[in-house]
C-alpha cells in the first residue's frame, strides 16, 4: 500500500516536470528512500528565472535561484507563491513590486505569459516600459499584434492571455497607451488596479462584462465614457475613476448597493447625483468634487454625512452640505 502511494506521486512527480523527467528521477528517489520531489513546475521555473534575466538580475530577486525550489515555503522566492493543482504545483502569485530595476524604465518581461495558472499579478512601483515587449514565444500562433500598429503596447495585450488571472494591479508604472479591449476577456477577473499611469483613450466597453469587486484607473489620461462599469447587478465595492478626463452623465447610472467607496474627482462628469447613492447603506467614502454635477444633492442615506469638499467644484449642484439651491421667484404681476 506504501509502495503504490509512493508509485502514485512519482507518477505525478514526473507528469508535472514534463521536461527532461529522466534527469529528474536520476537526482530523485522515491520519498520513503530519499530527498523530496522539487515542488516547483520546471515550465514555471524557467518562466520566472527568464523574468529575472529579463529584468537585469535585480538584486531583490537574488532568491531567485535556478539551484533552490521556487515553490518551496522554507525558501521562498521572493514575490512568488504556488498552489497544488491536480497534483502539480504552479506559480499562481507573482509580485514585482518596488523592485530595483537598473537602468530602468525597462520592459515587462514577455515570460509573464509562460505563467497560465498565475491567479494575481502585482507590478507596483516598479517602472517598467511596455513599448517594446516582444511577442512571447509560448503564447498562441493568432496572437499577432504589433506594437507599432496598436496604440498601446504589446505588453499590456500580452495579460489578457492569462486566463486564470483574479487580480492585476499595474499601479505607479510608465504605463501609456490605451486599456486593451481583450481584458474583457479575463472573465475570473475582480480586481484591476491600474492607477498613477500615463493610460489614455476610452475604457473599454468590454469591461462592462467584468464583476469587478475593485476598480482603480485613477491618475491617468483617460477620456469618454465610464457608465459600463456601473451597474445594479454588478458587486463593486471600490471604483476610484479619479484625476482623468472622464465625461459622461452620471445622473444616467444605476449603482451597486454593495458599493463602499466611490472617489470621481477631477473628472469632466456632468448630470445630476444617481437617486440610488441614498439607498448605498455600507458606503464609507464618497469624492465628486471637480466636475460638472448639477442639481439638488439629494437628501437621504448618507449622503449628507460628507463634507463640503465631497461635492466642492461643481458649479451646478447645491443642497446640504453645499449651500441652499436658489429657488427661482417669478416677479410679481408677470404671467
Amino acid at each position: 500500500m506504501q509502495y503504490g502511494r509512493s508509485l502514485e506521486k512519482l507518477t505525478a512527480s514526473i507528469a508535472c516536470s514534463a521536461i527532461n523527467p529522466t534527469s529528474h528521477i536520476a537526482s530523485s528517489t522515491l520519498p520513503f528512500l530519499g530527498p523530496r520531489f522539487p515542488r516547483c513546475n520546471p515550465q514555471d521555473k524557467e518562466a520566472l528565472l527568464q523574468i529575472k534575466k529579463d529584468l537585469n538580475y535585480p538584486t531583490s530577486l537574488s532568491s531567485w535561484n535556478s539551484h533552490t525550489d521556487c515553490c518551496d515555503q522554507t525558501r521562498p522566492w521572493k514575490g512568488v507563491m504556488c498552489q497544488d493543482i491536480n497534483q502539480c504545483n504552479r506559480v499562481n502569485y507573482l509580485s514585482l513590486s518596488d523592485i530595483d530595476l537598473h537602468p530602468h524604465p525597462l520592459e515587462m518581461p514577455s515570460a509573464i505569459g509562460n505563467l497560465p495558472f498565475l491567479n494575481f499579478l502585482y507590478i507596483n512601483e516598479s517602472p517598467t516600459s511596455l513599448a517594446h515587449s516582444q511577442q512571447p514565444s509560448q503564447i498562441s500562433p493568432s496572437f499577432d499584434t504589433s506594437p507599432l500598429e496598436t496604440p498601446c503596447c504589446l505588453a499590456l495585450y500580452l495579460i489578457s492571455w492569462l486566463p486564470n488571472l483574479q487580480g492585476l494591479s499595474l499601479d505607479g508604472n510608465w504605463l501609456s497607451g490605451s486599456i486593451p479591449d481583450s481584458f474583457g476577456s479575463l472573465n475570473r477577473l475582480n480586481s484591476l488596479t491600474l492607477s498613477r499611469n500615463q493610460l489614455s483613450g476610452e475604457i473599454p466597453q468590454s469591461l462592462g462584462k467584468l464583476n469587478l469587486a475593485i476598480v482603480d484607473l485613477s491618475r491617468n489620461r483617460l477620456n469618454g465614457d465610464a457608465s459600463m462599469l456601473f451597474g445594479s447587478e454588478k458587486k463593486p465595492l471600490k471604483i476610484n475613476l479619479s484625476r482623468n478626463r472622464l465625461a459622461f452623465d452620471f445622473g444616467k447610472v444605476e449603482v451597486s448597493d454593495k458599493l463602499e467607496a466611490l472617489d470621481l474627482s477631477n473628472n469632466g462628469i456632468y448630470g445630476r447625483l444617481p437617486q440610488g447613492l441614498t439607498s448605498l447603506k455600507f458606503l464609507r467614502e464618497l469624492n465628486v468634487s471637480c466636475n460638472s454635477l448639477s442639481g439638488e444633492i439629494t437628501k437621504g442615506g448618507k449622503l449628507q454625512s460628507f463634507g463640503v469638499s465631497s461635492y466642492a467644484h461643481n458649479k451646478g449642484l447645491c443642497g446640504s452640505p453645499l449651500p441652499k439651491c436658489k429657488r427661482f421667484v417669478r416677479p410679481t404681476g408677470t404671467n
